[in-house]
Order: structure tokens, then sequence, then C-alpha cells
């Protein structure tokens, strides 16, 4: 009798233990989504605050803009296009009057780091640490009847790490993606599609994973400059977007009910930038954005029964960058503050050379 009641718990033992590691391995994958989620909102923002502000208070003073003077639309702000010329008087090379424009008007590096507590529903805090490296091109404009569009095509390196007391995880991915802004009037409207992948690697107490979560996106914003005078505007900005989350888990030994499995996140953030141009080509800008998150899936089925995944609710971001325009460069650093579920730095650096 003793030994069939020392079996059975430990028989109880076991299977309390494969269903704690399947609610621990459901539990990760809903922080990794919810992960995503995040850096996808980091990666956009970035985009959209580095093109939403296109024009300038002093376009930059060059031969280039006394020969050919700005539109009757606001000037771009980071240069303008090449002209034809000729070979300078010495011989030295200038100019040519031939068909020598770039086929791209800019090319673009960015690094961003984040430092958060994740505070989720029914969940420990955990630390997540983040670096992402992103490269842009941007096509030249086009006119409109009414201003520009042009295009940005970029790409992207995350490497990063997710843990608290209980789990401990890894994550490298990458992702590409296209960007539309489009300027009329002093309207500005950014949209992109994106989609990337997140390798993550997962040790707990008891065992260990890999899985990868591959994720498709789409955010746009619209942007209104509220010209204040000469050298102050305030942009009103609000963004939408959704992000679909797909897992591929590559330990077999989980119940079939967890592979596979899918989430979905709605974002809508107000926010409300101000640009100031301080003189000699320096701008600052001081920015405040609500975010809101909503992830369509409350629940992972395990075995026929539901578990609560955690989620993250809104959170406020706010952060100060300081901008620099010479002729052939723009550079510009970010340093920004998270309060809410998510509380913790960002910073962010961004070198842009003009063709």
């Amino acid at each position: 009798m003793k030994h069939f009641l020392f079996f059975s718990a430990l028989i109880a033992l076991s299977a309390t233990n494969a269903y704690a590691d399947q609610t621990l391995f459901a539990t990760e994958q809903a922080i990794g989504a919810t992960t995503i989620a995040t850096l996808q909102h980091t990666i956009t923002q970035n985009l959209f605050s580095t093109r939403a502000r296109p024009f300038s208070a002093h376009p930059i003073t060059t031969p280039e803009t006394i020969i050919n003077p700005a539109p009757t639309y606001n000037q771009p702000i980071y240069g303008s296009e090449l002209l034809y010329g000729e070979y300078n008087d010495d011989g030295t090379m200038g100019r040519n009057g031939g068909d020598t424009n770039a086929p791209i008007s800019n090319i673009w590096l960015n690094w961003q780091h984040t430092s958060d507590d994740i505070n989720l529903n029914n969940f420990n805090r955990f630390d997540s640490r983040h670096d992402i490296a992103t490269i842009g091109f941007t096509a030249h404009d086009k006119t409109t009847p009414n201003g520009f569009y042009n295009w940005t095509f970029y790409g992207g390196y995350i490497n990063g790490t997710s843990k608290n007391s209980e789990l401990d995880s890894d994550e490298n991915g990458g992702f590409i993606g296209i960007l539309n802004k489009l300027q009329t009037h002093n309207f500005i409207i950014n949209s992109t599609i994106n989609t990337g992948f997140l390798k993550t690697d997962v040790n707990y107490a008891s065992i260990s994973d890999n899985h990868t979560n591959i994720w498709f996106g789409a955010m746009a914003n619209i942007a209104y400059n509220l010209k204040l005078d000469d050298t102050f505007s305030l942009y009103p900005v609000i963004t939408a977007g959704y992000t679909w989350i797909k897992n591929e888990t590559q330990n077999s030994t989980y119940s079939d009910d967890l592979q596979n499995q899918t989430f979905g996140f709605f974002e809508v953030t107000p926010a409300l930038n101000a640009v100031k141009h301080i003189g000699n080509n320096w701008y600052g800008t001081l920015g405040v954005k609500y975010i809101m998150l909503s992830n369509t899936d409350k629940n992972i089925t395990i075995n026929d029964a539901e578990i609560e995944i955690p989620t993250v609710d809104n959170y406020t971001e706010y952060g100060i960058s300081l901008e620099k325009q010479t002729n052939s460069f723009a550079f510009k650093a970010t340093i920004g503050r998270h309060d809410g579920d998510l509380t913790g730095w960002i910073g962010d650096l961004n070198i842009k050379y003009i063709f």
C-alpha cells in the first residue's frame, strides 16, 4: 500500500511538473509575442520620427537653393536634389553636365537601445534589454499637385534578452520593410509594412526550449504641421497598426495544443511633438506618446484547459531629440523614457548621408 501511494504521488508530481512546464512555455510564448509587439512599436516610431518632420523652418542656404529656389510647398528637411553643372575652371572635377543624380536620395543608419521592466498581468515582472540596428535607403521625392511623396526600403537586426526569476531568454532576429511618406499641404502621412523573425532560446528551472516567432505588421500615422512661428511647430500625431505573430516551437515534448500558436496586437498611439529650430541648422524636439496595445488572444488552450496568458497594458513614452543638419549629413540623437506597464529608458542615434 505504501509503495502504491509513493508511486501515485510520483505520477501526480510528474503530471503537475509537466503541466507547470507547459504553463511556463505558454507564458513565455506570450512574453515573446509581447516583446515583438513592443519592438515593432519602437522600430516603426523610429521610422516615422525620422521622416515625420519633412520640412524646416529655415532650409539650408546653398548655391543650389539660390539657383533653384524652393517650390511652393515646404522644403524637405534633408537637403535638395543634385544639380547639373560643369567641370571646374581649374580642371578639377565638378558637377557633371550629364545625368549624375544618384539613384537614391539618401542612406541612413540607426541604432536603438531599449531597457525596460515589463509588467504583465498575472506574471512576475521581467527585464527586457534589446539593441536594434537599422539601415534604410530613401528614393528621390516625387512631386504631386499639392506636395510630394517618396519611398524608403529598410532592414535591421535585433539582439536582446528577456528574463525574470523563472526564465531567461536570449533573442536574435531580423526584419525588412518598406515605408511611404506623403506630404500634402500641412499633412504628413507615413505608412509601412514589414516582416521579421525573432529566434528565442529559453532556459527554465527544469526545461529549456528554442522557438522562432515570425511576424507581419502594418502601421500608419498622420501628422499635422501646426506652424506657430518661423522657428517653432507643433505636430499632433495619431498612429494605428496591427502586428500578427506566429510561433513555431521545435520542442516536440510539448502538447500539440502548444504548437504553432498565433497572436495579434492592435496599437493606437496619439502623440504630440514640438519642434524648435534653435539656430545654425540645429533642431530640438520634445515629444510625448500614449501607447495603447491590445492583444486579440487572451487565452491559450492546453489539453482542453484554457490558461489566461499575460498581457501588457498601456504605457507612456516621452523623449527629447537633438538634430544637426549639414549640406551632406544629418545627425540625430534621442533619449526617451517609458512609464506604465513598460518602465525604462530608450536611446537612439541616427546618421543620414544625402547624395
